[in-house]
């Protein structure tokens, strides 16, 4: 529920109360720019071949799931920030990802709902976007420790940080000749493999996961 109230100047006095259940179970979004699917294709587009190497399907059902599976929300918060902007009421409701904008001062003088977007697709793009940087940057940062490779110290701190941006590339690292045969016998080079080598299982896992959920977004409705 929602209320508004008004003070009279001497007491509190109920001006509009809203059950907004169902303006929570808009699908995509009303009233605001642009949808879902316009956003996506532009997206799909430019970045399709990136989407496939992050292990999901280049598709609505897909990019929702890999929300829900990378992005988790904080226990400590309520799920909803509202905020005031003049005469609208903006409420978040960020664990579902769900944005409301009501006018305070809708027809018949009552909370009208103005936009509703679910922004799950919004924040997939950022994920995603995010990690094609980190996967691009990983390789950049592995090559110049190739080019350095001589000065161990520098080389495995370039290592380290380029498997923390992204575990995938650590068989790439094990099958580079040139890096393994210089920085093996380093004491740390050992712990460094082991520890991309469970970060890779543990994105594994997850994107399996993230392609299943996927998979029951794609199942018709009711079965």
């Amino acid at each position: 529920m929602i209320m508004s109230y008004q003070f009279t100047g001497k007491s509190l006095e109920v001006k509009s109360v809203r059950n907004i259940k169902y303006d929570l179970m808009i699908p995509t979004s009303f009233k605001t720019m642009d949808n879902d699917q316009d956003a996506f294709q532009r997206f799909r587009k430019v970045h399709e071949k990136q989407i496939m190497d992050l292990g999901v399907k280049a598709d609505l059902p897909g990019v929702k799931a890999l929300v829900g599976g990378s992005v988790r929300g904080d226990a400590s918060k309520t799920g909803l920030q509202a905020n005031i902007l003049d005469k609208q009421v903006v409420l978040d409701y960020t664990e579902s990802r769900k944005l409301l904008v009501y006018n305070l001062e809708g027809a018949g003088n009552s909370l009208e709902l103005t936009s509703a977007r679910d922004y799950t697709l919004d924040v997939g793009m950022a994920v995603m976007e995010r990690s094609f940087r980190e996967k691009a940057e990983a390789k950049n940062v592995v090559a110049a420790a190739e080019k350095f490779f001589k000065s161990h110290k520098t080389a495995m701190n370039l290592l380290k940080f380029a498997l923390k941006l992204d575990p995938m590339l650590v068989d790439a690292v094990e099958k580079n000749t040139r890096l393994k045969g210089e920085l093996s016998k380093e004491s740390d080079w050992g712990p460094m493999i082991d520890d991309a080598h469970k970060a890779k299982d543990a994105i594994l896992e997850r994107i399996k996961a993230i392609n299943e959920a996927a998979a029951d977004a794609r199942k018709p409705k009711g079965k």
